[in-house]
Order: structure tokens, then sequence, then C-alpha cells
């Protein structure tokens, strides 16, 4: 356990390195160009060899799809409608805010427009629990954003089939197209294309170091979200604080990952043994044959506990790390959420849980790490979005621009910009000495 002198803005190696990956990159190197070369032949036979599963097809097809959704029982269903519709709804909100952009002035229309981007690919990871919800997060804006054709690729499980609540969500979600293929040989079929996997414009979605590292690699290719490592949380806490509700988000947290960087920030120190032996209740309290279990001792075990002395000091040292996930649990929690500016996503008060950003508050929970939150957002539907410009210029316009354009062609040594600019201009002043012929010519004749 750390204390405040431990600078926690600056990323350790160890950090950088458990998000780019560099150790696992020949592997995963070797797993893009295969996929590349071999296509739907690479992908059977990586899936067998990570995931112990065989298919004859990549692709879950529509009978496939809907019988393993009736699978799904009435109350996760239900629970999954909910959770869609608010995080649906959240979508239509944020894409409600944008507005195109028009300006019309001195013979010069520019215009701003959203188009969204044609084709997605949403990466869900495997595991022993289906990550559902992680379906509606990526799926979703998509839909909202009016993409035009959205895919799917999840690891199958040993028997070759995909898990109910999966298929389930990505109906709910209006996914055109399911594959039972994941890792890094997912990240290369949804950029490359094979025989059954489409090349897409965008991959997002979460995953393990070989997936981050094949994002990583895949980028100058196709546009994809972010590479996110490890979950982080950090807590703002006095002693109105509730120690218990802070542990709860804490082991919650810890739960994701065992390299889940966990922070605390006191104003004062008094809460902190007290979360501490919370914290160790709660994680302890998780069944002995649970996996969780492990990987939560781990990462609570690692937590930073920073002393602030005064609130602008947990706000500055807040900053500075830059987390994932930020919960305030302090007094007055709206004026110190004013104060902050660098998170993924920030909870307000203790009845905030995180782990409902997890599933049902309607914010996307697929976040920025490593300190990336301060220069980037979570998944919105604007990463869905391109902004793209139109531009007319008539020969009024023309004569307007012309003569400042022309001279900083000229200065940069761009003599072709130069002339394409003159000759417009040029242009312009004939069609207006032209019109002033004509008006003088009718003024004559009067």
């Amino acid at each position: 356990m750390r204390r405040g002198g431990d600078a926690p803005g600056r990323r350790s190696p160890r950090a950088v390195a458990a998000v780019v990956a560099p150790a696992i990159a020949p592997v995963v190197a070797q797993i893009l160009a295969r996929v590349r070369r071999d296509g739907d032949a690479a992908l059977r036979l990586l899936t067998r060899r990570f995931d112990g599963a065989r298919r004859r097809r990549v692709e879950v097809g529509a009978a496939e799809r809907r019988a393993g959704a009736r699978r799904v029982d009435r109350q996760t269903l239900r629970a999954l409608r909910f959770a869609a519709a608010r995080i649906a709804a959240f979508a239509r909100l944020q894409k409600r805010s944008l507005r195109p952009v028009r300006a019309a002035a001195g013979g010069v229309i520019l215009e701003q427009r959203l188009l969204p981007i044609d084709s997605v690919g949403v990466y869900v990871p495997g595991g022993r629990h289906p990550l559902c919800s992680t379906v509606l997060m990526g799926a979703l804006p998509a839909r909202i954003a009016g993409c035009r054709r959205l895919i799917l690729c999840t690891p199958p499980r040993r028997d070759g089939t995909l898990p109910p609540e999966i298929l389930a969500a990505a109906a709910l979600a209006g996914v055109d197209r399911v594959f039972a293929v994941g890792g890094a040989q997912a990240i290369a079929a949804m950029a490359f294309g094979t025989e059954s996997v489409p090349a897409v414009d965008l991959i997002v979605g979460p995953g393990n170091r070989f997936v981050a590292a094949a994002k990583s690699m895949v980028s100058s290719t196709v546009g994809i979200d972010f590479v996110a490592g490890p979950s982080e949380l950090l807590v703002i806490a006095d002693r109105n604080a509730d120690p218990l509700l802070v542990a709860a988000d804490l082991a919650a947290q810890a739960e994701h990952d065992p390299a889940a960087a966990l922070h605390l920030v006191t104003i004062g120190g008094g809460i902190a043994p007290a979360v501490r032996r919370a914290l160790r209740r709660l994680v302890g309290a998780l069944p002995a044959d649970s996996p969780n279990r492990a990987a939560a001792a781990r990462a609570a075990s690692g937590l930073r506990i920073i002393v602030a002395a005064d609130r602008a000091g947990a706000c500055a040292a807040a900053d500075r790390v830059a987390p994932e996930h930020l919960s305030i649990q302090a007094a007055a929690p709206r004026a110190l959420a004013r104060r902050l500016r660098n998170y993924g996503s920030l909870f307000v008060g203790g009845a905030s849980a995180v782990a409902f950003g997890d599933y049902v508050s309607g914010p996307n929970h697929v976040l920025p790490t490593a300190g990336h939150a301060r220069h980037s957002g979570g998944l919105s539907v604007l990463r869905f979005l391109r902004a793209v410009t139109v531009q007319e210029v008539s020969p009024a316009g023309a004569r307007r621009l012309g003569r400042p354009a022309e001279r900083l062609a000229q200065v940069e040594g761009l003599l072709a910009h130069a002339a394409s600019i003159g000759l417009r201009r040029e242009a312009g002043l004939r069609m207006r000495r032209e019109a002033g012929r004509r008006v003088l010519r009718k003024t004559r004749r009067g």
C-alpha cells in the first residue's frame, strides 16, 4: 500500500507495457499475418488452438442465433432490454446534441456534416461468463449513429456455440452478422477481411493483451476506439463517506482483473484503515472456488492510498492519475465534480455505484485507461460519426479569398497552388468586369 509521495500521475513502464504488450508483439504479428494470408482456414485453426472449439463455419447463422437467443431466461432478457433502452436513450441524446453547421457570407458557403461510419466491427471478450453488456455498449451507439453494417466477433465456447445471452444482446442491438471467433485473429479478420468475415472501417471493444496488441498493430489499416489496459478506479473520500460503500466499489473493480489499478484519495487520512479492512472482508467473502476471488485479492493488495491535505489537493491528485473510473464519496460531491477534469467516467455521491455504469446507467463502459483520459473520452455515439466539410466558393468569393490565399501559397513555395487560386481570382475579376460592361452599355442606351 502506497501513500501520497508516489507521484500518482507518473505511469510505470509496467503499466504502459500492459497496454501495448510489446513482449507478445511477435506472436500477435504472426497471427495477423496468418489470417491475412489464409483467411477462414486460419480462423478455424486458431480457434481450435486457443479456444478448443471446432466449427465448420465461422459465421453464426440466423437460425443458430435465433435458437440461442430463445434459451435466455425471462429475467435476464428483461434486464437486457432495460439496459438496452437506457444505453440507446443516452446515445440518442448525444446525437441530438450535435448540429450540422452552415455559414454563408461574401460568396463563400461552408458546411460541416456529420456522417456515420459505414461499417463497424464490435469485439466482445470471452471467458467463463458472457459479457452481454459489452455487446450493447459497442453495438447500440453504432446503430443509433446510423452505421450501415454492424458485425460482432466473440470467442466460441469449447462446444463451438456462443452463449445465449450474447446472441440475445446482439439481436436487441441490431447486429447484422455474428462470428464465432475471438482473440487477435478476430481483430485481424475484421481489419483485413476473410472469405466469411467482411473487413470493416472501425473496430471497437475491449479485450485481453493479445487483442489490445492486435488493435494497436492494425490501427494503420482500420480505425479503432483505443487500446485499453487493465481496469482502473480512483475514489475520493472524506470522513463523511461510508467505508463499506467505498470498499464495495474498489472490490467490484478489483474483480475485473488482477492487474486492476485501485486508488483511494483521502481528504485527511482518517477513513483509510476502515476502507482497507472492509475491502479485505468483501474480497474474502467471494466464493472460494471463484476465479474472480484470486484476481480481486491480488488487485486489492495493490491499493494505493493517497492522503490529500484538502479538497484542492484531492482533485489535483485525481487529475494526475486521470483514471478510467472516478468516484466522489465526500461532502458536497457536486462542488468537487466541477473541479475535476481528467477521467473516463465520473460517479458523483455514495449512491452512484460504479457498477451501475457497467450495465444500466446509460453512458458507455468502454473507457480510456493508463492516463489516456487526459486526451480521450470513452466510447460514444460521437466515435461512430465523422465530421466532414463542404466548401462552395462563388466567383465573388474567389475574388475575396484569392489575393491572401495566393500570397500564402507563394510564401510556402507551392506555385501550382498559387496558379490554381490565381485562375479562379482572374475568372472572378473577368466576370465582374463583364458585368460592369453590361451595366455601362445599358446606361448608355438609356
